[in-house]
């Protein structure tokens, strides 16, 4: 315990002085990167070869007009959308606009709400703007950060660093009723320090966030308080052989949820208060989260194990959500045979919650998935799908009684099978998947009954003539879904035809679908869906496409009636010597 105390002390003073001076220097430097050289958002040695302007986009127009026999019609009869999305991109680095007009709203997009660049060269890269960090799951991760950083990897050396703006002040709304949660100004910054490759390493990581007090006044109805925290940990990756893996990764996180709470008295408690980049009172919580893993990997397969736990109410500044009061072990499979025909794959997990025994209840999850595909020959193709999961409780005071323990069980089974028939005139494939999965309830006296069960059958046929280019599809499905007394069914018939003119620049399609279904053998309700598609393609970069729908709904047993008829143009194109230049650079990739 000494040895960790004096670990995190020196790490405490360290951000103390050594932080707000790095932070500055990192957001000048990547500012500067901004405002010169900030939109080539690439590797800079490849600026050459660049294309410093192209433009490209879609345009939609679409109209409807919809009829019910219904006395109030929820729809608006004649409705249109108008949308336009240009995408300009300067030297790699897009700029995505959308344009909209509505008979209800009209508006702009663009992508300045949040602007952020992230330009490398070698072992070199630099963040400014809007930017993110992947250091940790469990310490700093996904979080947006409105500021700068600096990722090196100079041979073995690893370093990354990132700090700012991490959430605006929103004061307090004392008169509206508008449901606008209260926060204060939050800055923090994150990274980590290491030596090591991709395989194995060593990493230093820190994270330290807190709350301005004086960016909003305190709150009187929300029960927000300035927090604070800093957090610590190690990770590293071991590689014993080409084989076998050691990966493991532990945060220690000290979160001070009220500054303005009452200090500890200890010793202890004022050593670290003195000394602290972290205040530490009555509100502070000290907590951990880690994993570490064990993997093998062979010529035909692999397996992980897996272990995971982390504290109850555990949080840093630097992530937005974890599953907390967690003790998880893991097991991963997956192996081919038979020449790769055959390939498994799955995983066991064993999980259970209160881990300190503070509450009077524990849940545990037991799941389990398999996973497998068979190719029998050329043309025919199986899988199999299974899935086990179990969540029950147990009490820690027996005296309460099996009326308030949940006992869920959920089994599902799936497969399917895809048969192609390629002949010199036609191509002919024919699909099947079907599943059932069913909820229960195995603990009889629970006050709640949560059963329910789900089949599906799919059933598809696709011929294609080679010769006319047209294809033929037929698509069968049946469903049925039960939760208690209630029951649901339906039927779903579809066909519809594609044929191509005009040396595949012009494609047609045409299909129709019918749906019946029935609730409880009462409330049938059947609805045609009819489609007409026509694109043409001019040339490699631009579309024109042309698109209509046609929908019927019957409400049986009381004459009710809905019907729609909705038609779309839509033009895609794309800068001719931007796609020259695109193309021109896959060919090279490709011969590289």
């Amino acid at each position: 315990m000494s040895l960790i105390r004096e670990w995190f002390l020196f790490f405490q003073r360290f951000c103390r002085y050594k932080w707000l001076a790095v932070t500055v220097r990192s957001l000048a430097l990547s500012f500067f990167v901004f405002l010169h050289g900030g939109i080539f958002a690439q590797d800079l040695s490849q600026i050459k070869k660049s294309k410093p302007f192209s433009f490209s986009g879609s345009l939609t127009l679409g109209s409807g007009l919809n009829l019910s026999s219904a006395t109030s019609n929820p729809y608006n009869q004649n409705a249109y959308n108008l949308n336009f999305s240009p995408v300009i991109k300067i030297y790699n680095m897009s700029f995505p606009f959308t344009f909209y007009v509505t008979n209800n709203s009209k508006g702009i997009n663009h992508p300045f709400n949040r602007i952020g660049v992230s330009p490398t060269w070698k072992w070199l890269k630099l963040h400014a703007g809007y930017r993110t960090l992947n250091v940790s799951p469990y310490l700093f991760s996904g979080r947006m950060v409105l500021g700068g950083g600096i990722e090196m990897t100079p041979k073995k050396f690893r370093f990354a660093f990132m700090g700012g703006q991490l959430s605006k002040a929103q004061r307090e709304d004392t008169l509206s009723a508008q449901l606008i949660p209260t926060t204060y100004e939050r800055y923090g910054f994150g990274g980590k320090i290491g030596f090591g490759t991709s395989k194995s390493y060593f990493d230093f990581l820190f994270f330290k966030g807190s709350d301005v007090l004086q960016s909003i006044s305190q709150p009187v109805k929300s029960n927000v308080k300035a927090a604070e925290n800093a957090a610590t940990g190690i990770s590293f990756s071991i590689a014993f052989s080409k084989r076998i893996v050691w990966q493991t990764s532990a945060v220690l996180s000290i979160y001070t949820r009220d500054r303005s709470a009452l200090n500890y008295d200890s010793v202890l408690s004022n050593q670290l208060t003195n000394n602290a980049v972290v205040g530490i009172n009555l509100s502070s919580q000290f907590l951990t989260a880690g994993e570490s893993s064990l993997r093998y990997t062979g010529n035909k397969g692999g397996i992980t194990f897996k272990y995971r736990r982390i504290d109850p109410d555990f949080k840093t500044m630097g992530i937005f959500y974890l599953q907390t009061d967690l003790s998880e072990y893991s097991l991963i499979y997956n192996r081919s045979f038979f020449k790769s025909k055959l390939s498994v794959n799955g995983n066991l997990l064993s999980s259970q919650d209160n881990i300190y025994r503070v509450r009077n209840t524990v849940t545990n999850r037991l799941n389990g998935t398999l996973n497998a595909n068979l190719r029998v020959t050329k043309k025919l193709m199986m899988n199999v799908s299974l899935l086990y999961a179990n969540m029950s409780q147990s009490f820690i005071k027996e005296e309460l009684g099996d009326s308030m323990r949940m006992n869920l069980l959920n089994r599902m089974i799936s497969g399917g099978c895809n048969y192609t028939n390629d002949k010199i005139s036609t191509n002919q494939v024919i699909a099947f998947t079907a599943s059932y999965n069913s909820l229960q309830n195995i603990n009889p006296a629970y006050l709640y009954d949560f059963s329910s069960s789900n089949l599906s059958v799919n059933t598809s046929h696709k011929t294609t003539v080679k010769r006319n280019k047209t294809s033929f599809t037929e698509q069968i499905a049946v469903y049925k879904n039960s939760y208690g007394t209630i029951s649901t069914q339906s039927l779903s018939l579809g066909e519809s035809v594609g044929k191509t003119f005009l040396k595949d620049k012009l494609n047609t399609t045409v299909s129709v679908n019918y749906i019946y279904s029935m609730v409880s053998s009462s409330n049938a309700k059947s609805s045609i869906n009819g489609k007409v598609g026509i694109s043409y393609k001019p040339n490699k970069n631009n579309t024109l496409a042309l698109n209509g729908s046609i929908q019927n709904n019957v409400l049986f047993g009381n004459g009710v009636w809905f019907s729609s008829f909705n038609i779309r143009y839509t033009l895609t194109f794309v800068d001719p010597s931007s796609a020259k230049a695109e193309n021109k650079e896959n060919s090279n990739e490709t011969k590289r």
